[in-house]
């Protein structure tokens, strides 16, 4: 059964004022209803040569659903998901409702709808909440039906009142002020942790991948963004999705579901299947869920915003055509009834599209030039499942159907539509996803690659293919830029977490990357990275297993980031819970394995009560050990972010001072002293106590063949010649050659180590004179002295008696003196003293260890200068550590010989001094580092600049000296 229609002429020629523009008679007339994907690119697709393009719809605009989610959640901005419907330079547009067909006239009564472009009516169908359009008719030859499908609220109450829909832009914006606004209420000193937690559990309801995408989406947000914004909220936040089935994500098969569910139980997403949601309600600032599992009632659950995503419902036109009869003309009219899908109740149509109809003898045929596909139609009589209502379907079908009507007349015999399945996908966060086709499946970043780049290349317009992949990286861009402009100046490193791309456009320091926990190859990730930025950059890779570290360290990886150490609320991605005898465990397979010098950070719940336990705990012997820890709530979560990054600075310091020791003790490193005959029988032994190997060689002759032994050079100006000038220059060259440490003592005379007033340096013009000379001849890893010493080093020319003055500088004086010297020399510098301080110019810390004996002793305060050497030789990687190391076990000892009952004063205390450097030494090696308790390192906050006030009549700056 096939009904033709005959008519005299046709009907868009017409004078009418009802009816639209006149058009070129001699091109058919094709009207599209709805601007979807099925019905948008149809027009698009459609030749404006051979036909006359109409398109009816109440939106202006195609909305990209797919990037809707993205959207939502500020990721992409909203006009980067649509396409203006004008763009396509159609001969007529009207926006506008379809509201009846009248079949056998060919005409379509339309109602205007510009004023609210069918967005709020889009998700529900909700279009009687608005006044009442215009009302005209639109003539058509050919008519295709798209006009899509609406959320399906299953008639619970209170659904369509409070909740949220996800089908168009206007969905998007709604979601996205109602998450800033519950954030705002959250935040309010008046709002209580129980509101607090109603306003911030965000409930999705469906698990398809709509509400899978929104909640990876929303996560993502939460906690790359807002996390910043409001560290004080995030413990009351939680992100739910509900769902009536066994399993979420139906479409795809168990093992990718499986995928999914763990990913997002890592992230803290809950996942509730076989919920029922019965009502919505709301109740002041939040709404308010009544839940069932199964048949049992759970009560209400409090929620923020209710994001709705359970399946579709026919249009309101679909449903009033297939519950009608309708007239067709075939010679005379006839009354037929158009064919409903007995499953979804949408439009049957044939494998060509074609709308069926029966009429009232039960005969089956085609409505004359009337088509239907997308989520409005279904073919009837197909083998095999019914196609699904998606994005691809209904593209495939616009793309096949206007190739056949660009075909007119139709040849015989025209190919019926075969959809080609070109596979599912679904993003999970943290730039994860899941790929499934008939030919593979794919899973982690590789999946999330191709999600990315297949919503790229099927952007409509050329546009939108450049504004997607624009918007996803300019807000990363733009905060990585303005951090590389704060990092940059300070010489701080800023890698990027994942982003290569954004670390190449911003040209900062490197990246950090994951490993897929569904066994992704590392090695073609970090080779990805690599070329992309260039050898010099820093690639760090993270591990959760020791099979990971392993697999990391051969690729190449700069650095590994272990863990996590603990559970953590802004890392829920995580594998496995490692804790320190987990890292424990890495770290002695790394050492086995010949990888010992690769650093490693704990990543994961570290904070500053339990950085220094975590890091000594999982240090496992002495050829491995932790570098440090990776953090992000100890600091961003914190009331004051710069005391707390100090406060950790300063416990990850105290963790590793055992470290640097065992280092010296392993490595007995060589320490080369140029110093006075006085002091050097004294410096050997202390050198020999703490673990170095000590030679005393004045005679530069012999500094290069030293140096190429791997030790230090201890330049100490307690005999100041001009043979000694010309050897402490020439063996500073050799030891900068060979790229090893140097460390300058410019102690004034025979000084002692003062714990009393500090001691001044700088008396003679031939001393200024020789530090000047030094300082142009190379470059000192270690400036170390008392306040006159360095403060001649600054420049000053200081008013003294002799070598013994007052200290006249205050602690915070001494702070911004010690870094203004450090970032002047790009040195570590020690200013001795009550209160030791150490800077390197970004850094600064005090060490409150020591003994009054120290300066009745004299040469204590060259010694220090060759125990410094010695933590620098073994420790190069950190010298302001190594140098923090080296006076704290120095002062410490101080302390524990002073504390011996046969040190009676200064005289007993050397060899007790000797005694207690050795003991805590050996005790260190043996993993004893109970000694510890007694160190005091603290991290400090330097004045931004120095101004030197000792002598403000006979200020001189570095060139004067």
């Amino acid at each position: 059964m096939h009904f033709t229609t005959h008519y005299s002429y046709p009907w868009h020629q017409e004078t009418d004022k009802s009816l639209t523009r006149r058009t070129d008679p001699s091109k058919e007339r094709i009207v599209i209803l709805g601007s979807g994907w099925a019905g948008y690119a149809l027009a698009r697709s459609l030749s404006p040569a051979k036909s006359t393009r109409v398109l009816v719809s109440p939106r202006s605009h195609f909305v990209f659903t797919p990037l809707l989610a993205s959207s939502a959640v500020g990721t992409l901005e909203f006009r980067a998901v649509i396409e203006p419907v004008r763009r396509l330079g159609l001969a007529e547009f009207h926006q506008a409702w379809a509201s009846r067909i009248d079949f056998a006239r060919k005409r379509i009564v339309v109602e205007a709808s510009a004023e609210d472009d069918g967005a709020a009516a889009s998700s529900t169908g909700a279009a009687a909440a608005h006044g009442k359009g215009v009302e005209f008719e639109v003539a058509y030859d050919t008519l295709v039906v798209a006009v899509g499908a609406y959320s399906q609220t299953f008639g619970i109450e209170g659904v369509r009142e409070h909740a949220c829909f996800l089908r168009d832009v206007g969905d998007a914006r709604a979601i996205r002020l109602r998450v800033l606004q519950a954030f705002e209420k959250a935040s309010l000193p008046t709002t209580t942790d129980d509101g607090r937690r109603k306003l911030l559990h965000f409930a999705v309801v469906g698990g398809g991948p709509t509400g899978i995408e929104f909640a990876a989406e929303l996560h993502d947000l939460v906690h790359d963004d807002l996390a910043r914004l409001y560290p004080d909220l995030m413990r009351h936040v939680a992100i739910t999705i509900y769902d009536i089935a066994p399993k979420v994500l139906p479409m795809f098969d168990q093992r990718l579901a499986d995928y999914a569910t763990a990913q997002f139980r890592r992230q803290g997403i809950v996942i509730k299947t076989e919920h029922h949601l019965t009502r919505i309600r709301r109740e002041g600032d939040h709404l308010m869920l009544s839940i069932k599992e199964e048949e049992e009632e759970h009560g209400e659950v409090g929620a923020g915003i209710c994001v709705w995503s359970t399946g579709l419902m026919q249009n309101p036109l679909v449903k009033q055509l297939t519950e009608q009869e309708v007239r067709v003309k075939d010679g005379e009219e006839e009354v037929v009834r158009l064919v409903k899908d007995a499953k979804t109740g949408g439009l049957g149509v044939d494998s060509h599209l074609r709308v069926q109809v029966q009429s009232r003898s039960g005969a089956v045929g085609s409505l004359p030039d009337v088509y239907a596909m997308g989520d409005c139609a279904v073919i009837q009589g197909a083998a095999g499942p019914a196609l699904p209502a998606t994005a691809q379907v209904a593209s495939q079908q616009a793309v096949y159907l206007a190739r056949q009507l660009n075909r007119r007349p139709h040849p015989t015999g025209s190919a019926p539509f075969r959809f080609r399945n070109w596979g599912t996908m679904a993003y999970l966060g943290s730039f994860r996803a899941i790929h499934q086709s008939d030919v593979d499946e794919l899973t982690g970043r590789a999946a999330w690659i191709l999600w990315r780049t297949a919503y790229l290349t099927k952007s409509m317009s050329v546009r939108n293919k450049l504004l997607v992949p624009v918007y996803c990286a300019e807000h990363a861009v733009t905060v990585a830029r303005s951090l590389h402009a704060v990092t940059k100046p300070l010489g701080v490193p800023l890698l990027i977490n994942d982003r290569v791309d954004v670390a190449v456009e911003v040209g900062c320091e490197g990246v950090h990357i994951g490993q897929d926990d569904m066994g992704m190859v590392v090695n073609a990730e970090y080779q990805q990275a690599r070329e992309l930025l260039g050898p010099d950059k820093i690639i760090g890779v993270s591990a959760s297993s020791v099979a990971e570290a392993l697999k990391a360290c051969e690729a190449g990886a700069d650095y590994l980031g272990l863990g996590a150490v603990y559970a953590t609320t802004t890392k829920k991605d995580t594998k496995n819970i490692l804790g320190p005898a987990g890292i424990r465990a890495i770290l002695s397979a790394l050492a086995a394995a010949g990888y010992a010098s690769v650093p490693t950070v704990c990543i994961g719940g570290v904070n500053a009560s339990n950085a220094r336990a975590v890091l000594s705990a999982s240090s496992a012997s002495p050829a491995k050990s932790l570098d440090g820890v990776a953090v992000v709530s100890a600091l961003v979560a914190a009331p004051d972010p710069a005391a707390a990054a100090r406060r950790l600075l300063s416990e990850v310091l105290l963790a590793k001072v055992p470290d640097v020791i065992r280092a010296v003790a392993r490595k007995t490193p060589l320490t080369h002293n140029i110093t006075n005959l006085v002091v050097q029988n004294f410096a050997a032994n202390i050198a020999l106590a703490v673990g170095a190997s000590p030679i005393m060689a004045n005679d530069a002759g012999e500094a290069e063949d030293l140096a190429r032994l791997g030790g230090a050079l201890v330049i100490n100006m307690g005999s100041v010649s001009r043979q000694q000038i010309d050897n402490y220059s020439a063996a500073v060259a050799a030891y900068n050659k060979i790229g090893r440490p140097v460390v300058l003592d410019p102690v004034g005379n025979q000084t002692a180590y003062t714990r009393a007033p500090d001691r001044r340096a700088g008396a003679t013009t031939l001393r200024r004179q020789t530090v000047k000379t030094l300082l142009s001849s190379g470059h000192f890893d270690i400036i170390k002295g008392n306040e006159g010493e360095i403060q001649t080093v600054f420049g000053a020319t200081v008013s003294q008696r002799g070598v013994d003055s007052a200290s006249s500088l205050s602690l915070p004086q001494k702070l911004s003196l010690a870094r203004a010297v450090a970032r002047r020399q790009r040195s570590v510098v020690l200013l001795t003293g009550v209160t030791d301080v150490l800077s390197d110019g970004h850094r600064s810390l005090r060490v409150d260890n020591g003994h009054e004996y120290l300066g009745m002793v004299t040469g204590t305060g060259c010694t220090l200068g060759t125990v410094l050497s010695a933590m620098a030789a073994a420790w190069p990687g950190d010298v302001l550590l190594a140098a923090a190391a080296g006076t704290a076990m120095f002062g410490v000892a101080a302390e524990m010989a002073a504390e011996r009952p046969e040190v009676r004063g200064p005289g007993t205390f050397v060899p007790a001094f000797i005694d207690a450097l050795y003991a805590i030494r050996k005790a260190t090696a043996e993993g004893d580092f109970r000694w510890t308790t007694l160190v005091k390192i603290q991290a400090v906050e330097a004045d931004d600049e120095y101004t030197d006030t000792t002598n403000t009549k006979s200020r001189h700056t570095s060139a004067d000296m």
